[in-house]
């Protein structure tokens, strides 16, 4: 039973000192050669990012529905009573 709570200390441990680590290797990979060789091998080399739009009829569209919905949630029950 304590060796559960263990487990799951380790395990949270693990996670959160993993995400500092590739951080703190992204950091270093900015001063240094070989963290940035080492970043490398880890996560790989970053790709340009390519910037895509979203249209903007879609955009519109969802606003509308978005809006037309929450005013049907709050007028219906008020005009059906």
């Amino acid at each position: 039973s304590d060796s559960q709570g263990a487990y799951i200390f380790a395990a949270f441990g693990f996670l959160f000192g993993l995400t500092f680590i590739i951080a703190l290797l992204r950091f270093l990979g900015q001063k240094s050669r070989v963290f940035r060789y080492i970043n490398d091998m880890l996560v790989g080399r970053p790709e340009p990012a390519r910037v895509t739009f979203v249209p903007h009829w879609f955009m519109m569209t969802a606003i509308i529905v978005t809006v037309i919905v929450i005013l049907a949630a709050i007028l219906l029950p008020l005009l059906l009573r």
